[in-house]
């Protein structure tokens, strides 16, 4: 790795720390215990250091909504998620269950993928452990042994509550913090004398039973809200399954998974786990379509839980969103419908902006014309009252603009402009339209030759007797864009492989007439690529060690055609978002590369609505030929002009995307 240095490294640990507050009540009533399982709080601000991610926004989430969360990479999406889950928030009630797919770790990976999912519910678990050492010690008859269990229950208790002042003390500041912390001093006090209190003869109670008893009958009722074991385990087959879990693997331990797998695993202990608020981030990422398909049928059924999704695939927002929160300009917005509705009612809402904006600065130039043409003739005739007329009349112009509040209710002066103003109205402000950047690649050079660069005679693979697909016949043009779509273990990474010559055919023949170039992008894990390069460099850095003896012009010129552009360059990978190390990823790629083929695996993972469109657009302008493996439907829509997927050992050409999803869908 790149030595240390002040330009490409940085050694500020509070840089990325994450800060969040919100307006609370005086007696700050919100952090306790509440019926209500909606979250609606006043004036939530986020930063990330020196960065504002969120600003005097409201955060609203009700029970049961399922939210779609958009913006560009980087705006803070992922963090607002943390802060919910991890109730970093004030105002956020103690009782209220909140589940970030990261809180779920994998403890004992020697244990099977199907027994990590059942043991997700830490809650649940706790009251089974507390359950069992009740169960025995009332069986046991012994009067020592009881009086251990019951201590056992109160530490476990204790430790609850001593967790629950320390995060309040944390969180409470002046008066309220110093008794806050106050309290966790007592809490720790008592904590430490239960620890080392000796139980023995002499601590025995004549009523020690009853006690135990009781606290039997708490834990069994509380354990009443959750399923009986069995149609628990039933249900985490059936999600484990969905989301591609053979059966084998459900047995196997969770240590024989990939890093993509795991993840998997994690999603299936969360919706296993049915919080009361659930917080996914790309959910689709790593998955198969199948599997997307699949996961947002579940999600779309799910009753009960309020869900907040951060994606960048527009179907699955359509099919799982009822409302989206738009993370834009550090603030919160609200719209109720999906992805394309809210796309579609604000294009129809700045079409009507831009005309009023347009009518009401012409009505503005013929005011001004006539005032002045007036003006200037009462001035030559000295006329007094017609100089004072056009004068009123010209103040006039500032009643001009935005004839509708915020709420779209009629203007009102002293409802709507309370406070000093320059003007007597708000402009009527057109938003600046979003537009795809344009990223930029090298062009291949151009072949003494015209046709097919790529052809495939009959080709089969195997792995020992393990058949992965029959005699394929393909030729790849050198203008042509295929997608390859369908389930994962089908056969795709292979026959990607055999493309790039880093697998050789069991069966027939892979012809490359021409000798063209061939460049590949292997599909991008955010766990991968942090593990590859330290979290503290940064992206220039890598690109200086990958590619030396360069000008630092080179470097951000490349970086900057995927937007990584300025300081976003020379910060460390912890403070990037998953897309824009994606970005990062597809500069490092493309640096001095041009191939005639170029064969691209899930490239939109981790990437925004405008850097999808801008890679579309890139493979759109790009004069070699482009193979992708994706499951994104828009992308690949945009993009292919031949489809394929391998079904039965065999590739076969799909009609379109929609005809196959439909397919998928009634499978």
């Amino acid at each position: 790795m790149p030595k240390k240095s002040r330009k490409n490294q940085t050694n500020d640990n509070d840089e990325d720390q994450i800060v969040a507050t919100s307006q609370v009540s005086r007696f700050h009533k919100e952090t306790l215990t509440t019926l209500s399982k909606d979250i609606d709080l006043k004036t939530v601000n986020i930063t990330a250091g020196l960065k504002d991610l969120i600003v005097d926004s409201d955060l609203r989430l009700f029970e049961g909504v399922k939210y779609g969360v958009i913006g560009p990479n980087g705006c803070g999406k992922t963090t607002l998620l943390k802060c919910i889950g991890y109730k970093r928030i004030p105002g956020i009630a103690s009782n209220l269950r909140t589940l970030y797919v990261e809180q779920i770790g994998i403890e004992d990976e020697n244990v099977s993928v199907l027994e990590t999912v059942l043991r997700s519910d830490k809650a649940r678990i706790d009251l089974l452990r507390q359950q069992g050492i009740l169960e025995n010690a009332l069986e046991s008859e012994d009067s020592l042994t009881i009086r251990k269990a019951i201590h056992s229950i109160n530490l476990i208790d204790r430790q609850h509550e001593l967790r629950a002042a320390q995060k309040i003390a944390a969180e409470r500041s002046g008066a309220r913090g110093f008794r806050a912390r106050k309290e966790l001093v007592e809490q720790e006090k008592l904590m430490e004398e239960m620890e080392t209190l000796r139980i023995d003869d002499s601590c025995v109670g004549e009523d020690d039973v009853e006690q135990a008893q009781e606290m039997l009958n708490e834990i069994t009722e509380s354990l009443a809200v959750y399923e009986s074991e069995e149609l628990l385990k039933a249900n985490a087959i059936k999600i484990l399954t969905g989301l591609g879990f053979s059966t084998r693997m459900q047995t196997e331990p969770t240590s024989m998974l990939s890093g993509g797998w795991k993840i998997r695993a994690s999603l299936a202990s969360a919706l296993l786990i049915k919080p009361n608020i659930l917080l996914l981030d790309e959910p689709t990422n790593h998955l198969d379509l199948p599997t997307v398909l699949w996961l947002q049928n579940y999600l779309s059924l799910l009753e009960g839980v309020t869900l907040v999704t951060v994606s960048h695939n527009r179907a699955f927002l359509n099919a799982v969103a009822e409302e989206m929160i738009i993370v834009k300009d550090c603030h919160l917005e609200y719209f109720v419908g999906n992805y394309d509705e809210y796309v579609a009612d604000h294009a129809e809402k700045q079409a009507h902006l831009a005309s009023k904006a347009e009518a009401v600065e012409k009505k503005k130039e013929a005011i001004t014309l006539s005032v002045e043409k007036a003006l200037a003739n009462a001035k030559k005739s000295g006329d007094d009252k017609k100089v004072q007329s056009m004068v009123s009349k010209k103040k006039k112009l500032d009643r001009l603009g935005m004839d509708v509040n915020e709420k779209g209710h009629r203007f009102k002066l002293n409802r709507d402009r309370a406070g000093y103003h320059l003007d007597i109205r708000d402009d009527i402000v057109v938003e600046k339209e979003l537009v795809p950047d344009n990223w930029k690649v090298e062009q291949p050079y151009k072949l003494r030759y015209s046709g097919d660069i790529l052809v495939m005679n009959n080709v089969g693979f195997r792995y020992d007797k393990n058949v992965i697909f029959g005699r394929v016949n393909f030729s790849v043009g050198q203008r042509a864009r295929i997608a390859i779509v369908g389930a994962n273990g089908t056969g795709k990474s292979t026959f990607c492989k055999l493309l790039t010559n880093e697998a050789l055919p069991s069966v027939g023949t892979i012809e490359r007439p021409g000798n063209p170039t061939i460049g590949s992008f292997e599909q991008f894990n955010v766990e991968s690529f942090l593990k590859k390069y330290d979290e503290s460099v940064t992206p220039l850095a890598i690109m200086m060690e990958m590619y030396p003896d360069r000008k630092e012009a080179q470097y951000r010129n490349c970086l900057g055609k995927f937007g990584v552009r300025g300081n976003t360059a020379i910060k460390p990978l912890r403070m990037l978002s998953g897309g824009e190390m994606a970005r990062t990823k597809l500069a490092l790629n493309f640096f001095e590369l041009s191939p005639h083929l170029l064969i691209l695996d899930e490239p939109t993972n981790h990437l925004d609505m405008l850097s999808i469109e801008s890679l579309a657009e890139l493979i759109d302008k790009y004069e070699g030929a482009v193979i992708v493996a994706s499951h994104d439907q828009f992308f690949v829509s945009k993009i292919a002009k031949e489809i394929y997927t391998f079904d039965k050992k065999q590739l076969k050409k799909l009609e379109s995307m929609e005809s196959y999803v439909s397919k998928l869908s009634m499978a």
